[in-house]
């Protein structure tokens, strides 16, 4: 992501209102703009959908597009943090030649299991052939857009970014509602699916401007698996505890069958992918902060590290950095505090808007808390990672994993005036493991640093 930071500092180097402004745009739009764009999507199709198709089918298209995203965040998740690492190393030597050969092994690698996965999910549901075949690829399309993004963030071109984002769910929205007309939620899959085609493309075909194409196929990409299965580790864990509520949700005894083993739970679905809208914002001022004023102050401490700066140098610097993480995480606090705060008191109308059931207005309020302190754990997760606590994030996210998926199964037999309380509790048992393990990496950090490190 340095070529993220880069442009964001660039910006705000301009010290005028529009600047801040801009930085604080492309940092919402990198940190959540596939998701944002691709959930703003699904929600204008939706409403498309329901206008023109029966009830019945505008579900099915919707909760086929919503099982791919979660399986095609799993399936790129294992190997997400490892490629992003052994990238950042490559171009941290100048080897930046290895970036398409890289991108080419990691998305051979990922599709196979896609497509095995893809073709045995649609061969047990009663639908066509047609939509058996727009549903697959949509599917390898979803993975190579989440997988061309770990690539992209080493271009600075983020306009094209956006462009390619936005202008191919235009696409996919026109296509799918004329496509729709004719072949029902087949064609709407169809449409969607076209448009998340063009993204791809569009992102490959800006990805080739930057980067010299040397090869097909790079052995070092799959040689870090090994040296990194830790990180390998943390991205399963943690895509697998994001989705784990929904999956036993959709199994559980109230759940509502859409077709064949595609479930749906409607009074928990709605308010968690609504809850999930209100962290944008912080999302965006945690990536600006901490790729700004955070950067700088972790590349001040290393640089009197590796400069052989004096120990009261070192330490100085340390307390800066220490000083510099807690203001920006208290004023992320404060900032989301305010947006969940609100939505909070709002809820009922809000749901009333959204015309979802009353009672689930308590639900949401839930999961509004939950989905805050989630993206605190986030950026605790991130952090860590800042200071390579590699061993305290694999914790973390295999208290994450099981604590969701035990709270959430107990949530689910006590009542619907339980549901949302489980995923809340897990990201606050979840936030408080990693916060503990942050605060002993901020403690011992000169410790640390000079035991790793031959200085």
């Amino acid at each position: 992501m340095a070529g993220i930071g880069f442009e964001l500092r660039k910006m705000l180097a301009k010290r005028t209102f529009l600047g801040e402004l801009g930085a604080l745009f492309y940092a919402a739009m990198l940190s959540s703009g596939p998701w944002l764009a691709s959930i703003l999507c699904l929600s204008l199709l939706s409403v498309y959908a329901s206008m023109q198709l029966s009830l019945k089918d505008a579900e099915i298209f919707r909760t086929l597009c919503v099982y791919t995203y979660g399986a095609s965040l799993v399936l790129v998740g294992s190997g997400q943090l490892v490629v992003t690492r052994y990238l950042a190393d490559q171009h941290y030597i100048g080897r930046h030649e290895v970036t398409m050969a890289s991108f080419l092994t990691y998305s051979v690698v990922t599709l196979v299991p896609a497509l095995v996965v893809g073709f045995c999910a649609y061969a047990t549901l009663d639908v066509s052939a047609a939509c058996s075949f727009w549903g697959v690829l949509l599917l390898l399309s979803v993975c190579m857009v989440w997988i061309t993004m770990i690539y992209i963030g080493a271009i600075r071109d983020y306009q094209a970014v956006v462009f390619s984002f936005f202008g191919g769910c235009a696409v996919g929205v026109v296509a799918a509602t004329m496509l729709g007309s004719y072949f029902g939620y087949t064609g709407y899959l169809a449409g969607f699916t076209l448009g998340q085609c063009i993204i791809f493309m569009s992102l490959v075909s800006r990805m080739l401007t930057e980067f010299e194409e040397t090869g097909c196929w790079d052995w070092g990409t799959l040689g870090y698996f090994p040296k990194m299965w830790i990180m390998a580790l943390v991205g399963i864990f943690y895509n697998a505890a994001i989705w784990i509520d929904k999956v036993i949700f959709w199994n559980a005894p109230d759940s509502r069958m859409i077709i064949g083993w595609l479930r749906v739970h409607d009074l928990y679905d709605s308010p968690m992918f609504f809850s999930y809208l209100t962290i944008v914002p912080s999302m965006a001022i945690f990536l600006l902060r901490v790729e700004t004023s955070f950067h700088e102050r972790i590349h001040s401490y290393y640089a009197h590290v590796t400069g052989k700066g004096s120990m009261s140098q070192i330490l100085a610097q340390k307390k800066l950095l220490v000083d510099d993480l807690r203001v920006n995480l208290r004023y992320l606090f404060v900032v989301q505090s305010a947006i969940t705060g609100c939505c909070i008191a709002f809820a009922p109308a809000l749901v009333e808007t959204l015309k979802l059931f009353p009672v689930q207005s308590t639900i949401m309020r839930v999961a509004l808390a939950g989905t805050f302190i989630q993206a605190l754990l986030a950026v605790t997760v991130v952090v860590l990672f800042y200071f390579d606590r590699r061993k305290s994030v694999l914790l973390t996210t295999f208290v994450y994993f099981v604590s969701m998926a035990l709270f959430t199964w107990l949530s689910t037999r006590l009542g619907y005036q339980f549901y949302g309380y489980g995923y809340a509790a897990s990201n606050l048992v979840s936030l408080a493991v990693a916060y503990q393990l942050l605060e002993r990496a901020l403690r011992d950090l000169e410790y640390v640093t000079f035991s790793r490190e031959p200085v």
